[in-house]
């Protein structure tokens, strides 16, 4: 991120006051859908298109304390096949650029897409869950990369929202992306694939500001392509369903900043 005009950390400096005790952070699993319906298996997968979105809160008030880290973890999911889809490199999706300019070499390895609407206050009254003195909302895109994704995130300061529903901006100029690895595990005893990765220092301080996840909207296409199981054959997606239980769980553990961790859980139809 670059650095904020020396007004505005003015204006902070001004509105700040002591520092209150975060209380506990409120999570919501409010989307968690796969599209279309369909269990799957190993030798039969159904390709599926993802959505997942969620809110964040303190119990105190409507600003919680920066989330450090994420698993994002669909039961029965597997990404086995994500290499036959067109992929950049990390370092291609990585420079503090605008995003058409990533896009010029990486539209095709573009999957998702979303936005991350963030409530800023200065560091000093960080602990106080009311206080909200800027809104940045940040576009997301999501690219295929080797084993994980590229989470990136884009907005300028040359658009001020005044609400979480407002414009793409932010007052901290923002071209970003974070590296995240998929991993298979069991959930309620059925394989599937966990989205795990860590949000770094400066995405949630920078310049004297505390930038908080209020609430993010994301969605996976459903790609389709073809390949060889068991020397059959088969269409297979990015995301392709291989199992399921009554209801296809979908679980999430979040731990903030200060390393209080939460499992949230909700269920989608198979």
């Amino acid at each position: 991120m670059r650095r904020v005009a020396i007004a505005a950390l003015t204006v902070v400096a001004v509105l700040a006051v002591g520092g209150v005790a975060y209380a506990t952070n409120v999570y919501e699993l409010t989307s968690s859908k796969t599209t279309p319906a369909g269990v799957g298996t190993p030798s039969k997968p159904v390709p599926k298109g993802v959505a997942f979105d969620y809110t964040v809160k303190d119990t105190g008030g409507p600003r919680g304390a920066p989330v450090e880290k994420y698993k994002i973890a669909f039961q029965g999911l597997s990404t086995k096949w994500q290499s036959k889809f067109p992929q950049c490199k990390f370092s291609q999706t990585s420079p503090d650029a605008p995003l058409a300019t990533i896009m010029s070499k990486c539209k095709k390895a573009k999957v998702g897409q979303g936005r991350v609407e963030n409530l800023v206050t200065s560091d000093a009254t960080a602990g106080d869950p009311n206080n909200v003195l800027f809104y940045c909302n940040l576009q997301l895109t999501l690219f295929n990369i080797p084993g994980g994704l590229s989470i990136r995130l884009d907005g300028d300061n040359t658009t001020q929202p005044t609400s979480q529903d407002g414009p793409i901006g932010c007052i901290v100029p923002t071209h970003r992306a974070i590296q995240a690895k998929y991993v298979t595990k069991k959930i309620g005893g059925v394989p599937g694939s966990s989205l795990e990765f860590s949000v770094p220092d400066d995405l949630r301080h920078n310049s004297g500001l505390t930038i908080t996840v209020a609430r993010t909207q994301s969605s996976l296409a459903r790609t389709v392509t073809k390949a060889k199981i068991g020397g059959v054959s088969r269409s297979v997606g990015f995301y392709s369903a291989v199992g399921c239980g009554k209801k296809r769980i979908v679980r999430v553990t979040f731990v903030d900043e200060h390393g209080v961790s939460s499992n949230e859980q909700s269920s989608a139809r198979c």
